[in-house]
């Protein structure tokens, strides 16, 4: 005659059905369950998921690194993902040490650049001969 004092056999296992590893037997979840998440699982691409269990092919876009930030120098337009690299402020201005309104600060010509450095004579009426000439 059974008295009740028999023990249940403790089955250990993931007892979440909707898991990877569900096991049907388990009668005291041991935490192990592997969740499915479907999404993209290659670290290559933009919509990479690090949480993703099953590749679901929504990889689309490779990842292109580089500065996103238009107001910086290094600023490089087909990347899709900052990588930091933004370091150096545009700062507009005439960049070429030939031109008398040279800027030793500008990161970028403005095309602010007007009068040629011409070096030699400072005789108005040669100077401006010359300048006529060019």
């Amino acid at each position: 005659m059974d008295d009740g004092s028999c023990e249940i056999i403790v089955i250990y296992g993931c007892m979440i059905t909707t898991a990877l590893n569900y096991n049907s037997s388990a009668n005291v979840n041991d935490g192990s369950c592997i969740i499915i998440l479907e999404g993209c699982m290659d670290p290559l691409y933009v919509e990479y998921n690090e949480n993703a269990t099953i590749d679901d092919g929504s990889c689309a876009q490779f990842v292109i690194l580089g500065c996103m930030d238009i107001n910086y120098v290094e600023f490089f337009p087909p990347a899709n993902t900052d990588d930091g690299s933004c370091e150096t402020l545009v700062d507009g201005g005439c960049i070429d040490e030939m031109y008398i309104e040279f800027n030793p600060e500008a990161t970028v010509d403005d095309g602010s650049c007007e009068t040629l450095i011409v070096e030699g004579c400072i005789d108005d009426f040669l100077r401006n001969l010359i300048l006529k000439l060019m």
